[in-house]
């Protein structure tokens, strides 16, 4: 029996994903599990919800849904411990109550403790019939092999293109450029640019990235206005603060092509990692950023004079 078509309107990109379970929605053989997997904020999550949507269509929303298991770590915990995974065992034993199937989403499935892990495996083994089972994460390696062998893997990969960008722009209300930009810097996941966009600091310190890579302004003159900008008055966070500037400047240029058209090598990420380092020492954040802004300017410097020379 055919399940609905699902409804991946609100998932950007991911075609194969999509075409893949539409296939499988359409004859009506679901397997047993899957594990989805792949970097954070590529909506693995979203996609899982909306599949899970489809095929429990007619019935409550999945929260309320008596034949749906959302787990997850509990708030301020770092684990799924294995009571959770009995518990799951004892209620898919149990016939569906409103629906043909019972479905459980095992959200941040890293997070799962070995304990539970061997516990899930034991359910894997003997799949529960009418029984779907969903891991998602972005950490794959943290989870046994053996569950690797039992799941079918799902691989959500980057997502770029002018639908992400308009995607993250109207959702928003910034310009696409913006949006690219960010969509660049977080490697394909329009998740994390969307909250690294909702973020006012975050944003600044997107735009200040082409400033401390550039030939202008000077070090002592990029210095006095971001530390003067910001207002920061604690050490902490101006350490905090320059670290994400950092980490943003060597997000651009570890890309094959950077977002601002920037043209550094491998000294200029090395002086970053540097710099970054050198921000958990006792230095001041204002001489880190002084000293990485001037070896910065020296190899751009030099740079030109090859170039000009005969």
């Amino acid at each position: 029996m055919s399940s609905p078509e699902p409804d991946f309107s609100r998932v950007v990109g991911h075609a194969g994903p999509k075409q893949f379970f539409r296939g499988v929605l359409s004859h009506g053989r679901v397997p047993p599990g899957f594990l989805f997997h792949g970097e954070s904020g590529r909506g693995k999550k979203l996609f899982a919800t909306e599949l899970l949507s489809s095929l429990f269509a007619g019935g409550p929303s999945l929260e309320n849904h008596p034949d749906v298991e959302l787990l997850a770590p509990e708030e301020g915990k770092t684990t799924i411990p294995i009571a959770r995974l009995r518990d799951l065992k004892k209620w898919f034993a149990l016939a569906p109550y409103q629906a043909d199937r019972k479905a459980a989403l095992i959200a941040d499935a890293h997070c799962l403790a070995v304990e539970a892990q061997n516990s899930l495996l034991k359910l894997l083994e003997e799949p529960p019939r009418n029984g779907l089972i969903i891991l998602v994460t972005h950490e794959p390696g943290a989870l046994l092999e053996t569950i690797h062998s039992r799941l079918q893997s799902v691989f959500f990969g980057p997502v770029f293109g002018a639908d992400a960008e308009q995607f993250i722009a109207q959702r928003l209300g910034v310009g696409e450029k913006e949006a690219a930009t960010a969509l660049s810097l977080s490697r394909g996941a329009p998740g994390a640019a969307l909250a690294w966009l909702s973020d006012a600091s975050s944003r600044d310190l997107m735009a200040l990235v082409p400033a401390l890579l550039g030939p202008r302004p000077g070090p002592f003159a990029f210095a006095d206005e971001f530390f003067q900008s910001s207002g920061m008055r604690v050490a902490a966070k101006a350490r905090q603060r320059c670290r994400r500037l950092f980490e943003f400047a060597i997000e651009s240029l570890a890309q094959d092509q950077s977002p601002w058209g920037l043209d550094h090598d491998a000294e200029t990420i090395a002086d970053l990692l540097d710099a970054k380092n050198r921000l958990s020492a006792n230095v001041s954040p204002r001489i880190v950023v002084e000293s990485l802004k001037i070896k910065i300017q020296r190899r751009l410097a030099s740079k030109r004079r090859r170039e000009s020379s005969p």
